[in-house]
């Protein structure tokens, strides 16, 4: 009985799939090419094996360029990887930003596709156009495991941004002692300095990451490094009111950190003065903004609303700090910062030039 049931079913999805794919082999390629991509980014491994069976492209591509092995990967669908990969999808395709499916599997932080798309042969220093590498995206996130492979596969820990920025910077900035350690292991540059003179050291005392800045001090960082060539770590950290940073790097009181015009008194990831929007600093503008997932844990309570964070979108056009500053609840609250941390923006400008900028961001949850 349990059989025929088991069969019933099978025979169910074979037909459901076969009416799906004869409605899409009847699209024009660019479409086809569109629901393949969809499939994949969906985990659907059966239509992806069926629209490959059915010789739609393996390698095409959407609107923006993302092919179904990056949707695959982004997915963390080691499945759907495998079975694109078998069917010679290009491991080192870039969608129009330079992204790549290494990229979002270690954006993604799932080691077992990161390990599958290296050993195709995925080129590990291949950069997006801000500068943005699979290394620097895994280091921002934490993935540890992430990043000792990706250092083993030979990436170049001292790769940087368009804005001088490191995967050391990044990691300090955000306080994952152990992906510092792994990177100062691999002989990340400790006195590298970002495009405004910022370094490792220097985000990690604005923060007040006392584990990160004894760390970056036993790898002999620059105590005397200035960003805008004149808030030394030391300063930083007195304007934020770590006096245990204080201590470590100078052991005495600093001075407070001048205020850059405009700034709110803030830095981006220790590295950039941040700006409010003014007359004088244009607005940053959404250009990838998925939408929230809305929490498993709320959807019987009938609970909706808005959370809203206060942001530090970098010159880059990356979150590089978000906050809750309108609380819904812990569950929409964690939900809303995980959807902001994956935006990217054109980026505000004052007098022509890319800057950080401090905004509040509403985040609605709402029931349909």
């Amino acid at each position: 009985m349990y059989y025929l049931r088991h069969s019933r079913t099978y025979l169910l999805v074979s037909s459901f799939v076969a009416i799906v794919l004869a409605s899409v082999l009847a699209l024009p390629a660019a479409a086809q090419s569109d629901e393949l991509i969809k499939a994949a980014g969906a985990g659907d491994v059966t239509t992806v094996k069926a629209l490959l069976a059915a010789k739609v492209d393996a390698n095409g591509k959407s609107e923006h360029g993302i092919t179904a092995l990056m949707a695959g990967a982004a997915k963390g669908d080691l499945e759907v990887v495998q079975v694109l990969l078998a069917a010679t999808a290009n491991v080192n395709a870039k969608a129009d930003d330079g992204v790549t499916a290494l990229m979002g599997a270690s954006l993604k932080g799932n080691l077992k596709v990161v390990q599958a798309l290296l050993a195709a042969h995925a080129y590990v220093n291949a950069c997006t156009q801000h500068g943005e590498t699979a290394l620097i995206m895994a280091s921002q996130i934490g993935h540890l495991e992430v990043v000792q492979a990706l250092v083993a596969a030979g990436a170049d820990v001292n790769a940087r941004l368009n804005d001088g920025g490191t995967a050391l910077m990044a990691a300090s900035g955000k306080g994952d002692l152990e992906v510092v350690r792994a990177l100062l292991t691999a002989k990340a540059d400790v006195n590298a300095t970002s495009n405004h003179g910022g370094t490792a050291l220097i985000a990690a005392s604005y923060k007040g990451y006392v584990g990160v800045v004894q760390a970056l001090l036993d790898a002999k960082a620059d105590v005397n490094a200035q960003l805008e060539g004149k808030i030394t770590a030391a300063m930083a950290a007195s304007a934020a009111g770590h006096t245990e940073v204080v201590r470590l790097v100078t052991g005495e009181a600093a001075a407070p950190a001048p205020q850059p015009r405009g700034s709110g008194n803030r830095l981006a990831a220790g590295t950039e003065p941040v700006y409010h929007v003014s007359s004088e600093v244009s607005a940053p503008k959404i250009i990838y903004g998925p939408d929230p997932k809305f929490p498993e844990e709320e959807r019987g309570t009938k609970h909706q609303g808005v959370v809203v964070l206060q942001v530090i979108v970098g010159s880059d056009g990356q979150v590089h700090d978000a906050r809750v500053d309108r609380s819904l609840n812990g569950n929409f609250d964690e939900k809303a910062m995980e959807a902001v941390r994956s935006w990217r923006f054109e980026p505000s400008r004052k007098n022509g030039q890319p800057v950080a900028v401090e905004i509040k961001v509403e985040i609605r949850f709402k029931l349909y």
